[in-house]
């Protein structure tokens, strides 16, 4: 933001976009001046709250962690692992995004997002709120 000109700003993060907004926050709190969470909560919440219906549901969380499984069963067939629809997304972009669903480099980085979701980042996370506990700070005193 700041190569854009922007020193402060509002941010909105949306599903994985909010792990990456709540990581941003906490890495550089004076340069967001306000911050909108939207279908996603902390990963280290997800975790503390997973149960079975959770498993069920997020199954996938599950499975892309795993290493070098998911890219042998994403990569042998592509196309059926993932479905875009070209009438929806335009053909221009159907088929930039069915390519990059086609590279092993695009699939192993979606997949180490998951990975680091299950590790790094929940480790980096729970070390953040061990840290903060009993601030007055809004951010911190939401659902805590």
């Amino acid at each position: 933001m700041r190569a854009l000109g922007h020193e402060r700003f509002g941010l909105i993060g949306h599903d994985r976009g909010a792990a990456v907004a709540l990581r941003l926050v906490l890495d550089h709190p004076s340069a967001v001046t306000r911050v909108a969470f939207l279908d996603g909560l902390p990963i280290s919440e997800h975790l503390k709250r997973a149960d079975a219906r959770f498993a069920t549901a997020w199954w996938h969380w599950f499975f892309f962690a795993q290493p070098q499984i998911p890219e042998r069963v994403i990569n042998a067939d592509p196309d059926a692992w993932y479905r875009g629809d070209p009438q929806k997304m335009g053909v221009e972009n159907h088929e930039e995004w069915r390519a990059a669903t086609r590279n092993p480099d695009v699939v192993r980085a979606m997949l180490e997002d998951y990975r680091a979701g299950l590790t790094i980042d929940r480790e980096h996370e729970e070390a953040d709120y061990a840290w903060a506990r009993g601030s007055t700070a809004p951010f911190w005193s939401c659902g805590r």
